[in-house]
């Protein structure tokens, strides 16, 4: 009886043994794409990431034409605080 029991578990854990050889086989390649998605993921991330020269130059020119607007529209706001510190002091 023993040696029959014996004989069942070695053939359950053959079974057991091959089952988790072929899901291993399966997994490797399975892992091997989502390696291989992960990094064409990361590279199209990267991509659209990058900002192009002439589009870093055009913000570029439009940060700065806005800075100068800021600085006129500061004068005016200046000279025209003034004028009303002025005229209230005429009054």
């Amino acid at each position: 009886m023993s040696d029959q029991a014996d004989r069942a578990a070695t053939e359950l854990v053959e079974g057991v043994v091959k089952q988790l050889s072929a899901l291993s086989r399966q997994l490797c390649p399975a892992q091997r794409d989502l390696e291989h998605l992960a990094k064409i993921i990361a590279k199209r991330e990267a991509d659209a990431s990058r900002v192009s020269k002439e589009d870093f130059d055009e913000l570029t020119s439009e940060h700065d034409k806005l800075k100068h607007q800021i600085v006129e529209l500061k004068e005016v706001h200046k000279s025209k605080q003034e004028k009303i510190e002025e005229l209230s002091a005429q009054n």
